[in-house]
């Protein structure tokens, strides 16, 4: 069908600073046709034509088929919501894959109105066994009020503060509180984008405990070269 030539999914990993090993994917949904290769673009077109919630299903149902081949012993699946998705009636159907596998990854495309509202939702989630992230922290929406108010079990530290932080003694130290402050809050930080080895030996100084960027691991699509990786188990 049309669908099904519309969306591919690449998985990012998350590496665990110290060891290196793969501590869990980031499934990113992108369009097939070239027009639509960003999310940010294909979620804008499927606003207008009203179909959020269909593409977000889309998005979910191939990023869990493809993990399931993918995830190896305790490894994670961070899969990219939008508040919106919460209130969806189709969104808690994730059957495939233990809840307790799986890492909700907020990301703000539009405000969260109504804190209290969401913070409801997002309770009977984490009864099931789900956990959340905030993406993008220090960007944006995904200011301290939403770290706050959605006490996420990971921070995702935006790509704005990790580039060039080796050079950078603010970024340093807004990064290095925010990894005190979410050891005492039970969270781990996961910092983005890091191209350089610099950028690297920076955070792991600091004690970031997770990294994603190009310079670990290129992402990856399920199915080609899940076992490629398995030197990193």
């Amino acid at each position: 069908s049309l669908r099904d030539r519309l969306v591919y999914v690449d998985y990012h990993p998350i590496v665990e600073t110290e060891s290196r090993r793969i501590f869990g994917y980031e499934a990113l949904a992108r369009g097939k046709l070239r027009l639509l290769r960003s999310p940010e673009v294909m979620f804008e077109v499927a606003a207008e034509a009203d179909l959020v919630w269909e593409l977000s299903r889309l998005c979910r149902a191939r990023a869990l088929a493809g993990a399931k081949d993918l995830l190896r012993g305790e490894q994670l699946l961070f899969l990219n919501v939008d508040p919106h998705d919460f209130a969806d009636p189709g969104f808690g159907v994730l059957d495939s894959i233990d809840p307790r596998r799986i890492v909700l990854e907020i990301t703000e495309r539009t405000a969260i109105k109504d804190y209290p509202k969401f913070r409801e939702r997002l309770r009977s989630f984490r009864e099931r066994g789900f956990r959340f992230a905030v993406d993008d922290a220090g960007s944006g929406y995904a200011g301290l009020g939403s770290i706050a108010n959605l006490e996420p079990d990971f921070i995702k530290l935006d790509i704005s503060l990790i580039n060039s932080i080796d050079t950078n003694f603010i970024k340093q130290n807004l990064v290095e509180t925010m990894v005190g402050f979410a050891k005492e809050q039970g969270a781990m930080v996961i910092a983005e984008g890091i191209e350089r080895s610099e950028e690297l030996d920076t955070v792991r100084r600091i004690g970031v405990p997770l990294v994603q960027g190009f310079l670990l691991h290129q992402p990856m699509r399920a199915g080609a070269g899940a076992g490629a990786h398995a030197g990193h188990e």
